[in-house]
């Protein structure tokens, strides 16, 4: 496996005005003429021939076609008040690709209110960095080496910290059971 290059006629020489990213992301082709593209994405040619995709190289995820650096979420959690750690993942939700914050709160008996901070994220990160889902936790699991054990984190809760209100009319069942469907998410109010 290694970082996925691409070079040819299609690719740019550079950032337009911007000279830093390009000597970042663009670097001399060793093959022939011109310029590699660094793409950031880990991949493997296979036996056949084919190349497999195997994700990011840095924490960088594209969700609903905006690529997102999970750091930049925890960052700006980790200002906030109230707030001890944090831990930021993409998963799979519903089919589609969510953003989940995991928080640990400064004083274990504290209860955070998830409808606060994620009003102030608003303020502070474009709305398609906002995370899907929130919750509070004791403590982030670690692997053996200290390092964030992602797959021992709990599943995302979607009501956590939202007061769940039923269809109250035969219209409203329809569309909650239509979004529900289509969400993958139960029961939607």
């Amino acid at each position: 496996p290694g970082e996925l290059c691409i070079a040819g006629d299609g690719v740019a020489k550079g950032y337009l005005n911007q000279p830093e990213l390009t000597a970042e992301k663009f670097i001399d082709n060793p093959y022939g003429e011109g310029k590699l593209y660094r793409s950031g994405d880990l991949a493997r040619w296979l036996p056949n021939g084919e190349m497999e995709y195997l994700g990011r190289i840095d924490e960088q995820v594209k969700i609903r076609g905006y690529r997102i650096e999970l750091s930049e979420i925890e960052s700006v959690l980790r200002n906030q008040p109230g707030i001890s750690d944090v831990a930021v993942v993409a998963l799979e939700v519903g089919g589609d690709k969510s953003i989940c914050a995991y928080l640990i709160p400064a004083n274990q008996e504290q209860q955070l209110d998830m409808s606060e901070i994620k009003n102030d994220l608003r303020d502070k990160l474009p709305e398609y960095m906002l995370p899907g889902f929130m919750m509070q936790i004791d403590a982030l699991p670690l692997t053996s080496n200290g390092k964030l054990d992602a797959k021992a984190l709990p599943e995302p809760n979607a009501l956590a910290g939202q007061e769940y209100m039923p269809p109250r009319t035969k219209t409203e069942k329809v569309i909650t059971d239509i979004f529900e469907e289509i969400l993958g998410i139960s029961p939607v109010g």
